[in-house]
């Protein structure tokens, strides 16, 4: 699961509950080792498809410049696939408030709380016998899809807690006006594989995991803004919790937006 608080001392990753609302400045175009690979057209997608293709781009940027690592939101437009979509991600804290600037007409799409399951414990190339997880055995432990998404499922059926609002706000994010509930849906996904940038800078850090790593299974809930938020400020609070490896985390969001013509 992308449990961003395991991040580099054991399983960073599987836990990505996310951040929310565009970035900022300008648009940032990653070079094209870093682009997640994306079908042209995002709307021909289902919001399932669109998970994996979040998942594939969060995965393929460096740790380095990653947008769940950023405390600021400057690094938001990493990677994106997409020109009239924007991916958000989550924090590896589990709580952060980032400040971000985007284009009126973009639209934004982004999990409350979600999980991968995969085999990158299971194999020598994929991390070998990591010191945690379940079952701890040593490799080959390569679990077939029905078994990866059984472990996601359970953890998404834990998930509490789960918020996501839409408030007017002025240029320091001080609400102005009454929040409204943003609507998520829960959304498991089709088996994917993705791509990791070479090790130790990717999201499993000193895990020493590289390459392609299939198959992967996603679960969890999102949200899609359509591109209809008229130019001014606004602040996004979004989060949830649920139990991973015998443990809670919790996602706890702000994200201070502007929107610009």
């Amino acid at each position: 699961m992308t449990l961003a608080a395991f991040y580099r001392s054991r399983r960073p990753m599987r836990w990505a509950v996310v951040a929310a609302l565009a970035v900022a400045v300008s648009t940032v175009i990653a070079p094209p080792s870093h682009k997640a690979y994306a079908a042209p057209g995002w709307q021909k997608l289902t919001q399932a498809e669109l998970t994996v293709v979040w998942w594939q781009w969060l995965y393929s940027i460096p740790a380095s410049e990653n947008p769940l690592l950023d405390d600021t939101g400057a690094d938001a437009y990493n990677g994106q696939p997409y020109s009239d979509l924007l991916f958000l991600a989550g924090s590896a804290s589990g709580t952060v408030t980032r400040n971000i600037s985007v284009k009126q007409g973009t639209a934004l799409f982004f999990p409350l709380v979600n999980i991968e399951w995969d085999n990158e414990c299971g194999r020598p190339n994929l991390g070998g016998n990591c010191p945690f997880g379940t079952p701890k055995s040593k490799y080959p432990q390569n679990l077939g899809v029905p078994k990866l998404q059984a472990f996601a499922t359970a953890t998404m059926d834990s998930a509490t807690g789960l918020y996501s609002m839409l408030s007017p706000a002025d240029q320091s994010c001080s609400q102005t006006g009454t929040s409204v509930n943003v609507g998520y849906t829960r959304l498991p996904s089709h088996p994917f594989p993705y791509t990791l940038p070479p090790p130790p800078d990717n999201l499993y850090g000193d895990l020493n995991i590289r390459g392609p790593v299939a198959p992967a299974v996603g679960d969890g809930f999102y949200s899609l803004i359509p591109g209809t938020l008229a130019q001014g400020d606004y602040m996004l609070k979004f989060g949830g919790a649920a139990i991973y490896l015998g443990g809670t985390f919790t996602q706890d969001i702000t994200y201070c937006i502007t929107v610009t013509p």
